[in-house]
């Protein structure tokens, strides 16, 4: 038997023979409770089985079955059925599918009665199911576009039943029809977020367990989505750059992109270089490696980065300062992965995955010539923004509690301290953090630690902001007019100073010691702080 596309709620209700035409004020009632399930109920399968049983009350019907269809398809089994003990005849429920197919088609509903002497209606659905009377209307109609209705609902009376359908019978379903798809859409809608909510909630658990198993510490929406992208990046042989300031933890996140990758890569090793510590004339020997007597000095063979890194990582740290003659043999290994030793006359062959970071503007660089486009390009299929603690200090808490347990510290920190840390700017992020806490641990006496006991330690660590990275590259100090007065904006050196103080002001309103703490962040005393708020007339 031929079946409608869809997915079919139906149920067996049952019919009083002697029932006759409800009032129309016991079909309102009907309707008005219908209209209640519709708002009240989420979980499609429960909303579908309240409807069509209040609808077996409004309605003589023995069957009824609410279907929603799907585009521009003509076989498809039912995939749902809303009642586990649906008796075993109704498993399979063959209908008149053309009957179905032309209120679809039309998104007119139509009404059967005596279907068993009406010729056109006499087919082998009805015959064999013995159908005197039925009801199909759509739900929802068809559209400007001429695209199929939503779906259907379809009721029916045997002819061992004394009764037919109606014209006011047929008013009723179609009326409740529009109520009926605006219900199944919602509950559509509803379940697609929950199965949304479901899948980011457990994908954000798997993020917090490899960050846990990785030392990356934190819960942050911008610490987890960064991590979230390396870790989709991570099984692949694409090359990776890390953007982020000093002390963001760039190299925590390229050894976690190591250990993540499932394919043989993660068994071999993970080299890592940093560029910046590294005097320039021996960079190119550490990464290619040398042969014995190619250089004075040079008593044995010495295996390079790239060799070792061999079926593994090489992490290049501080690519930004890769000096511009070696970017362009840097570039030539990664376009064939061939390389040769210094004062070697054999070209090696190196399968190694690339991983970079950089604290700089590398765009801003290429802009003035001093790093190669193509070894950017090469170096950056995917770029991943590592952001820096004062853009994710909901995760200050969590950090603090790992430093004192790393140096088993016995110490506690008021909510008051720890309000005064979220405050502070940390340009040197979380390395600086805990700097700071490491320096509590050793100078202060005191097991409960206040504000008082913090700000002692934050006064000789750089709290400047305006630090050059990769999301603030540097900017000249003049204008472009070359008037040391004013800064690049064209504004008076006193309104940016009024400005800085107004914000720091606010972003430290309403904590104890609120002066105290606007002072160290914006490194003067409590009295020049006074007399620049005097100065410029501001309310704290």
């Amino acid at each position: 038997m031929e079946n409608i596309s869809g997915e079919y709620y139906t149920i067996v209700a049952k019919c009083d023979p002697e029932k006759k035409e409800l009032p129309d004020e016991k079909r309102l009632q009907g309707l008005y409770r219908i209209g209640e399930q519709l708002f009240t109920m989420i979980e499609t399968d429960e909303l579908m089985e309240n409807i069509i049983r209040l609808i077996a009350e409004c309605l003589p019907m023995e069957r009824c079955m609410i279907g929603r269809c799907f585009v521009d398809s003509n076989e498809i089994t039912p995939i749902k059925h809303n009642l586990e003990n649906l008796p075993d005849q109704f498993e399979d429920w063959p209908i008149s599918c053309s009957v179905i197919r032309e209120v679809l088609k039309t998104g007119k509903a139509i009404l059967g009665c005596n279907t068993q002497n009406d010729p056109k209606f006499i087919n082998g659905s009805f015959i064999m199911k013995k159908i005197l009377s039925f009801i199909c209307a759509p739900l929802g109609t068809r559209n400007s576009a001429g695209e199929r209705s939503y779906g259907f609902i379809y009721v029916d009376i045997s002819f061992k039943k004394n009764i037919e359908f109606n014209e006011n019978d047929l008013k009723f379903l179609t009326a409740l029809s529009p109520y009926i798809e605006l219900a199944m859409k919602n509950a559509e809608k509803l379940s697609v977020e929950r199965n949304k909510r479901e899948s980011a909630e457990k994908n954000y658990f798997e993020i917090k367990d490899e960050l846990i198993k990785n030392n990356i510490v934190g819960s942050s929406k911008k610490l987890t989505d960064a991590f979230g992208r390396l870790r989709r990046a991570s099984d692949s042989d694409v090359s990776i750059l890390l953007l982020g300031e000093r002390g963001t933890g760039k190299e925590l996140f390229a050894k976690a992109c190591h250990q993540l990758c499932e394919k043989s890569r993660r068994g071999g090793s993970f080299v890592i270089e940093n560029v910046a510590a590294i005097p320039e004339n021996m960079i190119e020997s550490l990464l290619f490696g040398y042969e014995k007597g190619s250089f004075t000095g040079a008593n044995e063979a010495h295996t390079g980065d790239f060799e070792l890194a061999h079926g593994g990582t090489l992490f290049l740290d501080e690519i930004g300062d890769m000096p511009h003659n070696l970017q362009a043999k840097l570039l030539r290994v990664l376009q064939d992965k061939s390389f040769r030793r210094l004062g070697g006359k054999v070209d090696k062959q190196s399968d190694f995955r690339l991983i970079c970071a950089t604290n700089k503007d590398l765009n801003h660089m290429v802009m003035k010539n001093r790093f190669k486009p193509d070894l950017l390009d090469r170096i950056s299929d995917i770029i991943i923004h590592i952001p820096p603690l004062r853009e994710r200090t909901e995760d200050i808490p969590e950090l603090v509690v790992h430093f004192t347990k790393k140096l088993a510290m016995k110490k506690c920190f008021s909510a008051e301290a720890m309000a005064c840390l979220k405050s502070l700017p940390w340009a040197g992020n979380i390395r600086q953090l805990y700097q700071v806490v490491k320096r509590i641990d050793v100078l202060c006496d005191e097991d409960d630690i206040h504000v008082k006991d913090i700000l002692p330690h934050i006064k000789d660590v750089s709290l400047h902001t305006d630090r050059p990275n990769a999301d603030n590259p540097p900017k000249p100090k003049e204008d472009a007019t070359g008037d040391a007065g004013h800064n690049e904006t064209g504004l008076p050196l006193a309104e940016v100073e009024k400005k800085h103080i107004i914000k720091i002001l606010n972003d430290t309103k309403g904590q104890k010691n609120s002066i105290e703490i606007a002072a160290t962040i914006l490194g003067v005393s409590r009295a020049t702080l006074y007399n620049k708020i005097k100065k410029y007339d501001l309310e704290y």
